[in-house]
């Protein structure tokens, strides 16, 4: 699904581009939450489609994704072993002819030098049939992706502090590009462990690679499948929250819905589905948080009774939560779940009512409204309360009724 030919080009690629163009060595993160394209943009870097034409073939890259557990001296002489193994594969074979008369005055046809620094790898080529001494030197770019797999914060910490002592040499032509999620970084922030600190310290730039909006989501989706009409994208788009990741998995469902016809039929079956996933896996929430009873067994219970997609059942659920609006230590995290799990409810109804009988006019004269109701979903992992309002934003764009939410 990272093919070239569906790649769209989203306002983080001009973004990447500037920044590389105005190093000639250094550190460049990308940071971005999960599913958001991170990856995608770093193999677009390799194939030489986000740095000035013609990069693919004229410089050295070295892609590893982060290890979950490492040694810093160990990791460092990994590191340098795999860009040596690159470097080979990198020079073409020198032909034998050529080879023979290079050995006699020189002993070798090519020499390929890599200096290892107390701080970084510098690779030269030192070309055979130019005089001793004279040295053509490789752009260099190590990539590391999915810094977020690690979910220790003092092993996040440890390799910063590694990856940043091989930042300390300026060479140019050496670049690092690192993956990180802003998921991560504010999980981090919030156990007490300065990231933020760390990664200014570390990158002499951070790129944002941000959620997509309705223009990208139409553009990434008309690529994949044609002739799909627009309320059918925004539909895509709005329970994809901006993440091409969550929206191609939305088109790939609706493919499987083709016999269905109608937009409403197809919003049905969409959220029925999301639904049903999302109750199967509040178990395991409610098994991993260890919530006091009865108070897990009313709130899962609750969910698995309202799993019809059907908006005017979800309105009346939201209204009447399972569980009590009291201050109690046993219930805090509870009453926190209870929230996410109302807002998602709410969310659900919104899209079923906003893509069931409304005509296609509708969808055009409030196309920027899907925007927003994208957003709403993305907030849901951040401030469940703050999504329910953006909810609220978007049903006042249609003229639904608002739900205020509890507490």
């Amino acid at each position: 699904m990272r093919g070239a030919d569906y790649i769209v080009r989203t306002r983080s690629f001009g973004r990447l581009s500037a920044e590389i163009a105005r190093l000639s060595g250094g550190a460049v993160g990308l940071a971005g939450p999960r599913g958001a394209g991170k990856s995608s943009l770093l193999d677009q870097y390799r194939a030489g489609r986000i740095a000035e034409a013609g990069t693919a073939g004229r410089q050295l890259v070295v892609t590893e994704s982060v290890p979950v557990r490492y040694e810093p001296r160990e990791y460092v002489l990994y590191l340098y072993g795999r860009l040596c193994q690159e470097v080979v594969a990198f020079i073409p074979p020198p032909s034998l002819s050529r080879g023979r008369s290079h050995r006699t005055r020189f002993g070798v046809s090519a020499t390929v030098a890599i200096t290892a620094g107390a701080a970084w790898l510098a690779v030269v080529l030192l070309g055979a049939a130019k005089l001793p001494g004279s040295i053509s030197r490789i752009p260099v770019v190590i990539v590391f992706d999915e810094l977020d797999k690690m979910s220790d914060p003092e092993r996040v910490q440890d390799f910063l502090n590694t990856v940043k002592s091989l930042f300390s040499l300026e060479i140019a032509g050496c670049l690092f590009l690192v993956s990180v999620s802003e998921d991560a970084l504010a999980r981090f922030e919030r156990r007490g462990l300065p990231i933020r600190d760390a990664m200014d310290s570390t990158f002499d730039a951070v790129v944002p690679v941000e959620y997509l909006n309705l223009d990208d989501a139409t553009a990434l989706i008309s690529d994949r499948v044609a002739g799909l009409p627009d309320p059918f994208i925004a539909l895509l788009h709005s329970l994809g929250g901006g993440l091409p990741r969550e929206l191609l998995r939305y088109t790939r469902s609706l493919v499987r819905h083709r016999d269905e016809k109608h937009l409403g039929a197809i919003a049905r079956s969409l959220v029925g589905e999301d639904l049903r996933m999302k109750a199967r896996g509040l178990g395991a929430v409610i098994a991993r948080r260890g919530l006091a009873e009865p108070y897990a067994s009313d709130l899962m219970k609750f969910v698995n009774d309202n799993t019809e997609p059907d908006p005017v059942v979800l309105l009346k659920a939201v209204a009447a939560p399972p569980l009590p609006a009291e201050q109690a230590d046993d219930l805090a995290d509870a009453l926190h779940l209870q929230m996410e799990t109302l807002g998602y409810l709410y969310f659900c109804a919104t899209v079923l009512e906003a893509f069931t009988g409304v005509r296609k006019n509708d969808y055009t004269d409030r196309r920027g409204s899907f925007d927003t109701l994208a957003s709403a979903r993305q907030l849901f992992a951040v401030n469940a309360r703050l999504a329910w309002l953006t909810v609220n934003s978007f049903r006042r764009q249609w003229s639904l009724p608002e739900v205020a939410p509890p507490g």
